[in-house]
């Protein structure tokens, strides 16, 4: 019975109460910095889903760590039990967010331009007028998925909305959709393009918009925004601010059912976290020597977990990994205060902050060959190149020295940026796998030359080959930019073999000031021993 007890003081009402303080907290601070003040430049998207998934990994990681270990590991391991605590806060947590941004504004009646603005959310308009022959239109593909897998299509369509002949800023929402894969044959993306294409062409030339409609959505900062203030510039050009247009999409439910079943989905969430945490505190074997690790005031697990952190993150003497991806990351942190999804960033986005692509390279603009080796499409194409590049560090940069190490980074990047643009010299391209394949080409070139101990060297071999062999397969699906992977591949193995020749000198001169250590270390115990 102390057991069950402590089970539930240690690990259930800690839960209970830091899962309602979060949500309350980040619901409260949301409300007022992004519906009250309006101050957040922040797509919708990053604060209904991205905030809070890496708000509750946080709270899962810092307040429940060391609770856990007062449950026996599933498979010699506690992050199961973490998961689950984070999955548990992070659906009551987007419900919550769902549930803010449709109930946080009431409906406004307006019956001249002057009267819609971006600042209310719902509008019930009378007297207004459509023209179609005036619709702006906008297409744009992007990748979604782990893996870049899916290839979506996407048509935007803004008509002018006038009030006695007056136009201007309000537009009329209207879009299609379709995805398909992304590792089919490009002729096969072709058709599937034409035809997307002609049928949503043929329902928008039968379309008779405004009939049916309850009332409008205006659309906060988001991918779809962006959709149709990209379809008004490329009609109208620059004649409209972007960030007065007002774009409404058109609701054909009643406005009380806009938050659908949310409010008691909170609560509904709320129950089935609490009754999965305590399954989970209840359930496993009880620790004991956990429990004694829980009362110490810092577990050696705590302790590598903030090494393990801080070799990851902070830059120090000899080696320099660290703040390569401090850069990445830094980059992706301020696009998403750039009004750009933080899942898939599409290619006029990246385009515009530095990606590279023939067109532009070969006009002069030189510089993307190294800013778009710090740009990446999306959080999971950025997670799985930080891990690739913290590893790939990890093993070379203390063999070759850090100045090397960062040489042979911005190289083969560059170099494979160079033939990404010679093999597909229309195709945007982003992220420092290129770079990461030259490190790796590096690893290979050293290895095959002996330069590893040979206790490590088959372990070593076995990751990269494994890792580099993975990214060339998996980018013949399509998708994703093998040119600059071979590229980077190739061009690293070439300069490791260049630095060999350095290198082995490097060695044997430590090697000769070792002996020459040891050899007078010796020589003056002897002396002293007469």
């Amino acid at each position: 019975m102390e057991e069950f007890w402590q089970r539930i003081r240690i690990i259930f009402i800690p839960y209970v109460l830091i899962s309602a303080l979060t949500i309350i907290f980040y619901s409260v601070l949301r409300w007022w910095l992004d519906i009250k003040l309006q101050v957040l430049p922040v797509k919708e998207e990053v604060l209904s889903i991205g905030v809070p998934i890496i708000l509750a990994i946080g709270v899962s990681i810092v307040f429940f760590r060391r609770r856990v270990k007062i449950l026996q590991p599933v498979r010699g391991d506690r992050f199961l039990y973490l998961f689950l605590i984070g999955l548990a806060i992070t659906a009551p947590l987007c419900i919550t967010q769902h549930f803010i941004e449709t109930s946080a504004y009431n409906i406004v009646t307006a019956g001249a331009l002057k009267e819609v603005t971006n600042k209310n959310r719902y509008y019930r308009l009378t007297g207004y007028e459509l023209s179609k022959d005036s619709a702006a239109s906008n297409f744009k593909s992007s990748t979604s998925g782990k893996y870049s897998e899916n290839l979506n299509f996407d048509l935007y369509y803004a008509i002018p909305i006038a009030w006695h002949n007056e136009t201007g800023k309000v537009w009329y929402a209207h879009s299609y959709s379709k995805q398909v894969s992304n590792r089919i044959s490009t002729a096969a993306k072709q058709e599937y393009y034409d035809e997307f294409i002609k049928s949503s062409l043929q329902d928008f030339y039968l379309l008779k918009p405004g009939i049916g409609v309850k009332y409008f959505k205006c659309l906060p900062r988001s991918d779809a925004r962006d959709g149709y203030c990209g379809a008004v510039r490329a009609r109208y050009g620059d004649s409209f601010k972007e960030e007065e247009l007002v774009i409404l999409e058109p609701e054909y439910d009643d406005f009380s059912n806009r938050s659908g079943n949310s409010f008691s989905w909170i609560f509904k969430s709320l129950l089935l976290g609490y009754l999965g945490i305590f399954l989970i505190a209840v359930i496993p074997k009880f620790d004991r020597e956990g429990l004694g690790y829980f009362k110490h005031k810092e577990s050696g697990d705590d302790k590598a977990l903030k090494e393990a952190l801080s070799s990851v993150l902070v830059p120090r003497r000899g080696f320099f990994t660290p703040l390569l991806i401090d850069v990445n990351l830094l980059t992706f942190i301020v696009l998403t205060f750039c009004d750009v999804s933080i899942m898939s960033i599409s290619g006029k986005e990246l385009l515009k902050f530095g990606a590279e692509r023939g067109i532009e390279v070969a006009r002069g603009e030189y510089w993307r060959l190294l800013t778009a080796m710090f740009l990446h499409g999306g959080l999971m194409h950025l997670a799985n190149n930080m891990v690739g590049l913290f590893l790939a560090g990890l093993i070379l940069e203390p063999l070759i020295k850090p100045q090397r190490f960062l040489l042979l980074y911005f190289t083969t990047g560059v170099l494979a940026g160079i033939t990404s643009i010679w093999w597909h010299p229309n195709v945007i391209s982003v992220g420092a796998s290129g770079a990461l394949l030259g490190l790796d080409g590096a690893i290979l070139a050293l290895l095959a030359v002996g330069l590893f101990p040979k206790d490590i060297s088959k372990a070593i071999f076995l990751f990269i080959g494994i890792s580099a062999g993975f990214s060339l397969l998996f980018g013949l699906s399509g998708g994703i930019d093998n040119a600059a992977h071979v590229g980077g591949l190739v061009s690293g193995f070439v300069l490791g073999l260049i630095m060999v020749p350095f290198l082995k000198k490097e060695a044997l001169e430590e090697r000769e000031r070792n002996i020459r250590k040891r050899t007078g270390a010796g020589k003056s115990s002897i002396t002293r021993r007469s």
